[in-house]
């Protein structure tokens, strides 16, 4: 018993204990968001590491933030990750995940693999996923730095079909 008297709010009268209740309580919901918000930003830099890795150090700034976003609206909208790798010469790409978009280039050597996950493969054009995987990015290897652009391009490409399936379906 002794616990809950040191509990309960201190004052005079019986409008201040309530107020002071009430204080007590916004603090701990204040707490609580805080918390909340802080946990979210830290699962964000999390999530944004795994988004792109350039091995390179070629990828523009300006281009690795829209792949973080573009990476973060694809997993809230859609449910599908998105990983970029950039690599110097040798190109790892995982083993096919359910949802996961892939892109790997290696600018060196002129090479862009794209992998979709199996349901966004099904559900887009074929012929879009053909030339998504296959020819997209063989326009842009004549420029310098070229394949940022294709980069570019195909997120907006991806972007946009997946938004007319959601307004075809919906």
């Amino acid at each position: 018993m002794p616990i809950l008297q040191r509990l309960r709010p201190q004052g005079t009268t019986s409008s201040e204990r309530v107020l002071r209740s009430m204080i007590f309580v916004l603090l701990l919901f204040g707490i609580g968001y805080l918390f909340w918000h802080n946990y979210d930003r830290s699962m964000q830099r999390v999530t944004a590491r795994h988004a792109v890795v350039d091995r390179t150090g070629q990828l523009a700034p300006e281009l690795s933030k829209e792949v973080v976003e573009f990476s973060r609206r694809m997993r809230e909208r859609f449910g599908i990750a998105v990983e970029v790798r950039i690599a110097r010469q040798e190109l790892l790409a995982p083993e096919g995940d359910a949802k996961t978009l892939y892109i790997g280039i290696v600018p060196s050597r002129q090479l862009a693999v794209v992998m979709l996950p199996p349901l966004m493969e099904r559900a887009l054009e074929p012929t879009f996923v053909a030339y998504l995987m296959n020819d997209h990015f063989g326009r842009y290897w004549a420029e310098e730095n070229g394949w940022q652009s294709g980069l570019q391009e195909a997120m907006v490409l991806v972007w946009d079909r997946m938004r007319k399936l959601e307004q075809a379906d919906g």
